[in-house]
């Protein structure tokens, strides 16, 4: 898509999905017109630093448009699972996915996808390591797909514009995260030991900050976090 020559801000969408890919490789399934599938091109120019922004904002994007449409408050957790809970374990009903390219420490294009359950009952949820969900099943009514697309959409420009504006979404995205003031173990996708803490903080480019058993502040930039303890 990025590729391709096609404009930036461009959507395309899917009915249904049976081959997803979610982070590290994998799958994400759901049945026709139950959910809400789609991926917008980019192309920010931003510093690269900046580059988790993109997927801050997406977030931050969609868990505004559900409590609009919906009427439901669901959280995030870092760095893109949308879930909902008041403590854990929280129960998964979308994420967002980034794939980008960099040209001389530029940020140039990205590809968002994001997928949420939005129609899908309680038996047609798929069995996965953190436990699903979806927006029928929490609000206990069926949920208007469109008006939750053109919802998400005018609230993903704005916040993208802003952004390109050099507005940090950091203290929204901060708020938003349900790993913050947990314990957590942060399994690195490069194969390094996995880190086990408390989550802290997060930096200014969107990295987890965790504080293991001896004090030291680690840095995380990719990995598989899950809350425990």
């Amino acid at each position: 898509m990025s590729d391709q020559g096609e404009p930036e801000g461009s959507v395309v969408l899917a009915e249904y999905q049976s081959l997803g890919k979610g982070r590290l490789g994998r799958q994400w399934h759901a049945p026709t017109a139950s959910s809400l599938l789609f991926s917008m091109l980019f192309r920010p120019e931003w510093p690269s630093d900046q580059a988790q922004w993109l997927m801050m904002i997406a977030g931050l994007s969609a868990i505004e448009a559900i409590k609009q449409v919906a009427g439901l408050d669901l959280r995030l957790k870092w760095p893109n699972d949308i879930v909902i809970g008041d403590e854990p374990p929280w129960r998964k009903c979308g994420g967002v996915l980034l794939e980008g390219e960099m040209e001389d420490s530029v940020f140039s294009s990205a590809v968002v996808g994001v997928g949420i359950n939005v129609n899908i009952s309680t038996a047609q949820l798929p069995e996965t390591a953190s436990r699903a969900t979806s927006l029928q099943v929490e609000a206990g009514r069926a949920i208007p797909r469109l008006p939750l697309l053109l919802n998400y959409l005018a609230i993903m420009e704005h916040r993208y514009e802003e952004a390109s504006k050099s507005v940090s979404p950091l203290t929204g995205w901060r708020s938003a995260l349900v790993n913050i003031g947990q314990r957590v173990r942060a399994e690195i996708e490069s194969g390094e030991a996995a880190i086990e803490g408390m989550a802290v903080d997060v930096d200014a480019t969107g990295r987890l900050l965790i504080r293991d058993s001896s004090g030291t502040l680690q840095t995380i930039t990719a990995a598989d976090v899950t809350i425990y303890g």
